[in-house]
């Protein structure tokens, strides 16, 4: 007679401690009745992040849709509004960036002007023309 006095679950192993004739003995087997984790790509949590923000679907509906938990719609979520905070942040610096470079561009410009003017001068001295 086996009679099993405990068994837990650990990462998709059911292990067992049971008794079997007087010995007591230890069994690892894999479960198959866990369900598997299943990975979205960046572009699918894309979508169903959209989904909700855009249309006008409850979360618990969409969280029905994919089956997945709510936790992890808000996660995503929270991401998503994450990423594009970052995006207009950077944005901002971009523009700063883009002037800086223009005011650079324009005092090179006005180097290469007041050397011309320079050059221009000692032509028209040495020509006699002033």
């Amino acid at each position: 007679m086996i009679q099993i006095f405990n068994h837990k679950l650990i990462s998709g192993i059911l292990l067992n401690n049971y008794e079997k004739g007087g010995d007591f003995k230890m069994e690892l087997s894999l479960n198959t009745n866990e369900p598997q984790r299943r990975h979205f790509s960046p572009e699918k949590k894309f979508e169903i992040v959209k989904e909700v923000l855009v249309g006008k679907v409850h979360v618990s509906e969409v969280c029905r849709k994919y089956n997945i938990d709510v936790r992890q719609y808000y996660s995503w979520q929270k991401k998503f509004l994450e990423g594009a905070y970052e995006a207009f942040k950077n944005s901002a610096t971009g523009h700063k960036r883009k002037e800086q470079s223009k005011e650079v561009e324009l005092e090179r410009m006005k180097n290469v002007i007041a050397i011309l003017a320079e050059e221009n001068l000692t032509l028209k001295k040495n020509l006699g023309e002033l």
